[in-house]
């Protein structure tokens, strides 16, 4: 038992290593990321509500995270590129708690998500790619705490509150949130 404790506990500290590995690699802004940047900086809070410059889009509430970040720490790439960490080493931690509690296969599941190259690559980038898989995951998380038996009022709450926030911080998350409706509403029906 505490070896296997020590296993899952591995596996998110490789996660979470390769993250903040890749986000100290020192690698420049590129295409896409620049755009967001040069938003970003030019802006303010109002403007950044309206239409982006370049073609580029985001969520309101990932932007305005992101000039926040700027305004207190400076307009330099590792403060850009901070919030986008934060997101993917908190996606490490839940997925480690949603595999360890519903996938049979968890850990290895869970260590193919700590190592996939791609979600350690949008970890260290200015775009909301892995804000959308955190959010995603803290819905997930959230959600399957109504599934239980021993569900309180409180356990909605909480998931409605989460739900009204993750719609500002992730264009995804309305689908995820239609599909947890419908579990739900599946859910309560073989209930009764």
């Amino acid at each position: 038992r505490i070896q296997t404790a020590y296993l899952w506990w591995a596996i998110v500290v490789i996660g979470v290593i390769l993250r903040v590995r890749q986000y100290f690699s020192g690698r420049s802004l590129w295409g896409d990321e620049a755009a967001i940047a040069f938003n970003l900086a030019q802006r303010t809070f109002v403007g950044l509500s309206q239409s982006l410059d370049y073609d580029q889009g985001a969520p309101i509430g990932f932007l305005f995270i992101e000039k926040l970040l700027i305004l207190l720490f400076g307009n330099i790439d590792q403060v850009m590129r901070l919030f986008p960490l934060f997101s993917g080493i908190l996606a490490v931690y839940l997925f480690y708690r949603i595999a360890r509690a519903h996938i049979q296969s968890g850990m290895f599941a869970a260590l193919l998500f700590a190592i996939s190259s791609s979600l350690i690559y949008y970890s260290s980038e200015l775009k909301q790619y892995s804000t959308d898989v955190m959010i995603g995951l803290l819905l997930v998380f959230v959600a399957s705490r109504c599934l239980k038996e021993d569900v309180r009022s409180r356990d909605f709450w909480i998931l409605g509150i989460t739900g009204m926030a993750a719609i500002w911080l992730s264009h995804p998350s309305t689908f995820i949130l239609a599909g947890i409706g419908l579990m739900l509403f599946f859910a309560a029906i073989t209930r009764n």
